[in-house]
């Protein structure tokens, strides 16, 4: 077995350094991203749980920035946080798919024949 060269907590490091992106971790660990998760994240299931965390961290983060337009009365977070969490009230776009003119739309199979080569004989 290789040796590690990395520990645990240079790597949990890395990665609240980093705000959980892995690639930039590794980068700063001087490592190959594939090294992270094949060799430290299937063998310290701690770190991926270190990872998952400091997404929800970030994820918890954003959506209070999010709130804080919202409240400010920010048409665009207003609108895209109706379209995330109002659906069940209504707040959703919604595409009709219509024919010519507003027709109705019909769809189908259609099979062609078979068509064999022609050979030229030169």
């Amino acid at each position: 077995m290789a040796k590690e060269i990395l520990t645990v907590k240079q790597i949990k490091d890395a990665l609240t350094a980093t705000g959980g992106f892995v690639s930039s971790a590794a980068v700063k660990l001087n490592c190959n991203p594939s090294t992270l998760y094949a060799n430290y994240f299937k063998k310290y299931p701690g770190l991926e749980t270190h990872l998952k965390d400091i997404r929800e961290e970030y994820l918890d983060l954003a959506e209070s920035e999010l709130i804080k337009k919202v409240r400010t009365g920010d048409l665009g977070a207003i609108c895209f946080y109706l379209k995330c969490q109002g659906k069940q009230r209504g707040w959703i776009e919604r595409q009709e798919i219509t024919g010519k003119d507003g027709d109705k739309f019909e769809t189908g199979i259609v099979i062609l024949p078979a068509v064999l080569p022609v050979v030229i004989n030169k």
